[in-house]
């Protein structure tokens, strides 16, 4: 859940911040993953676990979201992205489904939803159903056209959402729901806002900050999240309308929006290691630096955009070695507390070469 807060933060603001912050999550998640296969509750660990996989594969999906929005917009996407998890999440979905149920098999909840094992409660197995409905749509199935998109759905049609004191039952239902449309999300809408609707589990006695105003934490995991989880979860699904689309989603296809990375110790392809061998030895040499044109005026100082996508300073004379700070660094939060001005500077974006007190910076994306 970390990972796709701080996506969503970098999505909503656009800040070098958030962007770190939210790349180093995803980096994470690339890693974590088990080889060929979906997620497990430690790094590499060869189990499979259903929730931590549904909440890893939405934080790749809201990068999605964030990277088809830039690519919209006519700029390069920003985050990279381990798109071939998209496959991965496919073939295990269909290992570990009961076709005839529309969730988890029951011979598989033992080891990827151990918490809806048979002897649970009937809300337990709808979750699973809810989240693998959610999961066939982060792979990129087409909610108006999959079968097993509509199995999930009815499913979790069974029950109505108002009536669910499961915070993650009535989460996933809302999102699959929601995003399969038609006569489905018209039940469930009703069931969301209706006069039996979720508000009716909400809080209306007690003090604000205290009580009043928030929802139960109750199902699986959610007592470990505590009245706050809860709430934060429930206002997810009352938002739901502000943050996706009905129908099919074009960031969530399997043309993805997101740059493929590439394995770690892959050669380069012979186009990729000629634009990186021209790159070495443009830096080398210390060639001619080249502007755009585009200027911008930030706190008195104006900064020219060069070729390579750095805003420079013109009090800098090109030729000194300017002192290196990677975004988001204790050396660039240092930097920003020094005064107003320096931090509108650096708010420019995450490549910028600035002349402070007679000392050239030069700011660059977190590794």
């Amino acid at each position: 859940t970390s990972a796709l807060a701080m996506v969503e933060a970098y999505g909503m603001t656009g800040s070098p911040i958030f962007r770190s912050a939210a790349q180093r999550s995803l980096d994470f998640l690339a890693l974590a993953r088990n080889p060929y296969g979906v997620w497990g509750l430690g790094v590499k660990s060869g189990d499979s676990d259903l929730r931590t996989t549904v909440w890893a594969a939405s934080a790749l999906r809201s990068a999605s979201l964030v990277n088809h929005g830039e690519v919209k917009r006519g700029r390069r996407p920003r985050l990279v992205i381990d798109t071939s998890a998209i496959d991965s999440l496919t073939t295990w979905i269909a290992a570990i489904e009961d076709v005839d149920y529309g969730g988890v098999k029951t011979e598989a909840l033992a080891d990827v939803a151990p918490w809806a094992a048979p002897g649970t409660p009937d809300h337990a197995r709808r979750t699973t159903a809810g989240m693998l409905g959610w999961l066939r749509l982060l792979a990129g199935e087409d909610p108006r056209k999959s079968k097993g998109v509509k199995r999930c759905a009815d499913q979790v049609l069974t029950l109505p959402l108002g009536t669910s004191p499961w915070v993650e039952e009535s989460h996933f239902a809302t999102l699959l729901l929601f995003r399969v449309g038609g006569k489905g999300w018209q039940q469930g809408k009703r069931r969301l806002d209706g006069d039996d609707g979720l508000h009716r589990l909400q809080a209306r006695e007690g003090d604000y900050c205290v009580r009043r105003g928030s929802w139960a934490p109750m199902g699986t995991r959610s007592t470990e999240n505590g009245r706050v989880g809860a709430t934060a979860m429930r206002a997810l699904d009352f938002t739901i309308f502000h943050r996706y689309s009905n129908g099919v989603d074009p960031a969530i296809q399997r043309v993805n929006a997101g740059r493929v990375r590439r394995a770690p110790g892959k050669p380069l392809s012979e186009p990729e290691a000629s634009k990186d061998l021209k790159a070495r030895k443009a830096a080398a040499s210390g060639s001619e630096i080249r502007t755009t044109g585009r200027t911008k005026r930030v706190a008195g100082k104006t900064f020219e955009l060069d070729t390579r996508g750095r805003w420079l300073d013109t009090a800098w004379d090109g030729k000194s070695e300017p002192k290196t700070i990677e975004t988001a660094s204790e050396a660039w939060f240092a930097l920003t507390r020094t005064s107003a001005d320096v931090a509108k500077m650096l708010a420019l974006g995450e490549r910028i070469v600035v002349v402070l007190d007679g000392t050239a910076y030069e700011i660059v994306p977190a590794k």
